[in-house]
């Protein structure tokens, strides 16, 4: 048998009647109770020990039946209806090449009323080739994981597993997606391999799972069965990838937890925190790498690699918090990271560049763009472009000159750093689409909308099914994708995604959040360019009461909300109400941001145009705040251990 293919009827030979003369027995969503398979299966002289696996099982059943002509399940339920067949509560997806015993024992956990359902017991194998083609098949697949509710798969190898490669493990997985009942479930095969991996280099592990996911590349030992499966997937492959994401991701943190009611340490609470901060829960991250953090602090009272890991962990999440001890913190845990890296390993040591690429980030986004440049330039001469981590101080290298406005080179490095880490790590690694982000974002600079349009289209996709919509990340590419069509002046669809930004922002953090109010700030902005100020006026009147009343009255921001409600009155015919408060406005700037910035000039002139003609005025057109303040690069093959 081919491994990894569902077990399909044979094709049958031209005149011979796939019907016998015993009428076959309708087939039920039967099942073996899991506590009594390997018994049951005993009862027929099977002998079940780790020799067995399901493709050898499946070809002993076909033989028992073969006179029958029905499935395993209706022959128990028809010689011996009481001994404990029913109908399935759990659809197993399996390999042919996984043994019986192991499968049964990583479903040790599952209550003891569980009812299982294996296509090589519970399906009928001996209909005639002609009658089983793709779409009966599948439909009948449809249909029982519907009719049963929940499905595990099975999954191995566990850094690559066959069920994301192989065509009907997929349909599996699509059709539970697709059914409004049915729970997808994964269970590791080799789950002692796998948690060792997790508590070595947690992130890493993800990332390597995950990178190269794409079940448009699935395969089949029929290749019309691969084909039929693209087909019927396409249209709904990013979602499908995102609940196999979510469903893996829980599967690993099951895994870690269940470890830790038995044996609870130190590394093992670093991994399920690097886990949560994976999946975008930053507060458990955050409870769980401070335990981590304090347990390898007790066990190594001096500076150790353990302790620092954790720290540069750490670091991430508070770089992302709005409270500025936090993120002070998040500055000084980088800088010591470094620095004791630097001592106890040396300055071109994998870990020490991982922390210096992680500490030119927090300088980036903390408005240290040249610092970030010199940094990375002598860590790149330092380290030579044979160095394993060069793609990656290419991509935060070429991030820096970005933002420093060296756009030529920064293009010339964004796509070096691309092409390098794609080829290394895969389609859907983290770093690899923030290169792809920040490519979109130089080629936005740079005008050349439409190759941007396409690149960050296709980062949110990806990180939308990596991550899922609830993640600062894909937050962050719709954000890019808002600004990309605001500055083109194609306002509905600048609209549609700014709306849907600030509306998520809202909820996450409420409505006194900076983020949210920039959001909504532009959204208004959009409004009022797009000749609609009537809509415009409540959005920035909103936005001027609730940065009053957070960052006060002589904050420059207030100042801007309060120019833009102005701007929409004076298009109101209501200049009387417009002109007090650009008079405000001109004060505000001139004692917040001086005479010469560009803020204070534009209000002076347009306070001075309503002076001369209060009937009459040029519309002044404000500049769009930056979405948000900068894109969250987390950097995840930096944080292992």
């Amino acid at each position: 048998m081919t491994l990894g293919r569902r077990s399909r009827p044979p094709e049958v030979q031209e005149g011979f009647s796939s019907h016998s003369q015993q009428q076959p027995i309708i087939e039920m969503h039967l099942g073996i109770p899991l506590p009594l398979i390997a018994a049951t299966l005993r009862r027929y002289d099977i002998q079940v020990d780790e020799q067995l696996t399901f493709g050898a099982l499946d070809t002993i059943l076909r033989r028992l039946t073969a006179s029958a002509r029905c499935s395993f399940c209706d022959l128990l339920a028809r010689d011996d209806p009481d001994r404990g067949i029913h109908v399935a509560n759990l659809y197993l997806s399996v390999l042919p090449a996984m043994q019986v015993l192991t499968v049964l024992d990583r479903l040790k956990d599952e209550p003891p009323e569980t009812v299982v359902w294996v296509d090589v017991w519970s399906r009928n194998m001996h209909v005639s080739g002609d009658e089983v083609t793709f779409v009966t098949w599948s439909e009948q697949t449809r249909a029982i994981i519907e009719a049963i509710g929940r499905t595990i798969v099975m999954l191995s190898p566990w850094n690559q597993p066959l069920a994301w490669q192989l065509a009907w493990p997929v349909l599996d997985m699509f059709f539970t997606m697709q059914s409004r009942r049915a729970k997808l479930q994964f269970v590791m095969y080799e789950s002692e391999d796998c948690l060792q991996a997790l508590q070595h280099d947690p992130i890493g592990t993800m990332n390597r799972l995950f990178a190269r996911l794409d079940l448009r590349q699935c395969s089949a030992a029929n290749q019309h069965d691969a084909q039929a499966t693209v087909a019927l997937i396409d249209k709904h492959v990013e979602i499908l990838q995102h609940v196999i994401v979510l469903a893996a991701r829980n599967c690993i943190l099951t895994l870690l937890l269940r470890e830790q009611q038995y044996l609870s340490t130190p590394r093992l609470q670093y991994a399920i925190g690097l886990v949560y901060l994976y999946s975008g829960q930053v507060d458990a991250a955050e409870v769980a790498l401070n335990a981590s953090k304090a347990a390898f602090q007790v066990l190594y009272p001096d500076p150790h690699e353990a302790t620092l890991s954790v720290m540069l962990c750490l670091s991430v999440i508070y770089r992302q918090s709005s409270d500025p001890i936090k993120k002070q913190l998040a500055l000084t845990y980088n800088q010591e990271c470094v620095t004791q890296r630097k001592a106890l390993l040396g300055p071109t040591h994998h870990a020490t560049v991982s922390a210096t690429i992680q500490l030119s980030i927090l300088l980036i986004d903390y408005d240290g763009s040249r610092l970030a440049e010199d940094l990375l330039s002598a860590l790149r001469t330092d380290c030579g472009p044979d160095h394993p981590l060069d793609p990656e101080i290419m991509l935060h290298l070429g991030i820096a000159y970005l933002r420093k406005g060296k756009t030529d080179e920064s293009v010339a490095l964004l796509l070096k750093a691309y092409q390098a880490l794609s080829t290394r790590h895969g389609r859907n690694h983290p770093d690899v689409l923030t290169a792809m982000y920040h490519l979109a974002e130089v080629y936005h600079v740079s005008h050349k909308y439409e190759p941007a349009e396409r690149m960050i289209h296709e980062c949110y996709n990806r990180r939308l099914s990596l991550f899922g919509k609830d993640h600062a990340l894909v937050m962050s590419t719709l954000a890019r994708i808002a600004y990309h069509y605001d500055v083109q002046d194609k306002f509905n669809d600048a609209i549609k995604y700014y709306t849907e930004c600030w509306q998520y922002y809202k909820t996450k953090y409420g409505e006194e959040n900076e983020t949210v109010l920039k959001f909504l700030f532009n959204l208004a902005l959009v409004y009022e360019r797009s000749n609609a100020p009537k809509l415009a006026e409540p959005l920035y009147r909103q936005c001027y009461e609730v940065r009053s009343r957070v960052l006060g009255t002589e904050h420059a921001d207030t100042g801007r909300a309060l120019m833009g409600l102005a701007d929409v009155l004076v298009t109101l015919d209501r200049v009387d109400e417009a002109i007090p408060m650009m008079e405000t406005c001109v004060d505000l700037f001139r004692r917040t941001l001086g005479d010469e910035h560009k803020d204070t000039k534009e209000a002076e002139e347009s306070l001075a145009n309503l002076y001369e003609n209060e009937d009459e005025m040029e519309e002044v057109e404000m500049p769009a705040e930056t979405p948000v303040a900068n894109e969250l690069v987390v950097p995840f093959s930096y944080l292992c251990m």
